[in-house]
């Protein structure tokens, strides 16, 4: 299992113990994870990128074209100014790096866009 998969379940793990009412799906990869949004119109994303090639930088902005009501929120280990700015330009709500304790970042995160009004159901 790699890093990011590993990575990936303890996410959700900790979504699903802190919120047991929340539906969490996970993707294992960037055409997987467009064809679910499209599928069942999540109220919040939590992606990670990897950022070493640029190459995910219009993710968000992918997956905000499909369900434009959804909250983006990018996790990564690539915590630089640049990188930051290029993905809030894409659309990008919330930046959380890896490279710091990241739990309670998500759970804050989760438990706003869960208590918050949605026109569809979480």
């Amino acid at each position: 299992m790699d890093s990011d998969t590993t990575f990936r379940h303890m996410v959700n793990v900790l979504i699903r113990r802190h919120y047991p009412h929340a539906i969490v799906r996970e993707a294992s990869n960037q055409q997987d994870a467009l064809r679910q949004i499209g599928c069942f119109s999540p109220c919040l994303i939590l992606t990670e990128v990897d950022l070493s090639g640029r190459r995910c930088m219009d993710l968000p902005r992918k997956m905000l074209a499909i369900h434009p009501e959804s909250v983006v929120v990018v996790l990564t280990s690539y915590d630089l100014p640049e990188y930051r700015e290029a993905l809030f330009q894409a659309g990008t709500h919330h930046f959380i790096s890896k490279s710091l304790p990241s739990a309670p970042a998500i759970l804050a995160i989760v438990g706003e866009e869960l208590n918050a009004s949605h026109p569809a159901p979480c």
